[in-house]
């Protein structure tokens, strides 16, 4: 089956279905390694419902998730999946996470979803056919950078790379209007492609991520690209640079690199 076959509505229920596992009134939270890097037993049910009720859509195609081995591959179809993008918001009560689903084709998303259930924001893309937000078409703002809200975070994971976020957030901090972290790089970048947010930068984020967001944002009409201003992969952990419009993006990697350069 090709990717052009797979019914978005179809993905839309699977992702709505295993929403409801994240409502659970008892789930057990873990560590992965220390507690920055948590998981609960909602993110390990979410995962295995969405890959044995999306595998059977593409029997052909290989699954990339959050809870499992980090495994690259070269097939030319991928189901890139984030169970609970936003787990430490989960695991407290907090509001702000979703489950983030994209189908990579090639070298791009095709098709999108991020759903975050506690609000009922649906965020739908397919490649060509525009961004959606609970069926309604959505776009990026038009905003300037002394009217723009940024949105990131600093390196949870690897808290040595935290110092050049600190540095760029607080020099874009005196020229932009505000600044936001919400703890879902999804949702951070859902918002950005709904015209919510203006611009978006974490230093190091991994594919499950950014994937399903990334279709949202070029297609709601902005742009996101890695730290060199190339097309995001799905390889390896890389940093996240997203922004309404081409101005931003430039202004928002000429801080980045003024930085990062020294």
């Amino acid at each position: 089956m090709k990717a052009n076959m797979v019914s978005l509505q179809a993905v839309e229920q699977i992702v709505r279905d295993a929403s409801r596992l994240m409502r659970a009134t008892h789930f057990e939270v873990m560590q992965k390694g220390g507690c920055t890097n948590l998981v609960t037993s909602a993110d390990i049910a979410v995962q295995q419902y969405l890959c044995s009720h999306l595998q059977p859509l593409l029997p052909h195609a290989d699954l990339i998730c959050e809870e499992g081995d980090f495994q690259a591959t070269s097939s030319s179809l991928v189901w890139v999946i984030d169970p609970i993008d936003g787990t430490a918001n989960f695991a407290r009560g907090h509001h702000d996470c979703a489950i983030s689903v994209a189908l990579v084709s090639g070298a791009s998303p095709v098709l999108a979803v991020v759903y975050a259930p506690f609000s009922d924001l649906l965020y739908t893309a397919e490649a060509g056919k525009g961004a959606r937000c609970n069926g309604r078409p959505m776009a990026v703002s038009h905003r300037t950078l002394s009217e723009a809200l940024v949105c990131g975070g600093f390196s949870l994971y690897d808290k040595s790379l935290s110092p050049l976020c600190w540095q760029v957030f607080g020099q874009l901090f005196h020229s932009c209007n505000d600044f936001r972290c919400i703890g879902s790089a999804a949702l951070g970048l859902s918002a950005l492609a709904a015209g919510q947010y203006d611009m978006f930068f974490e230093i190091r984020l991994s594919p499950w991520d950014y994937a399903a967001a990334q279709l949202l944002i070029t297609e709601a009409g902005g742009i996101v690209t890695t730290l060199q201003g190339a097309p995001l992969t799905y390889d390896k952990p890389q940093a996240v640079i997203a922004a309404n419009n081409g101005e931003n993006h430039r202004l928002l990697l000429s801080t980045i690199h003024n930085f990062s350069d020294r």
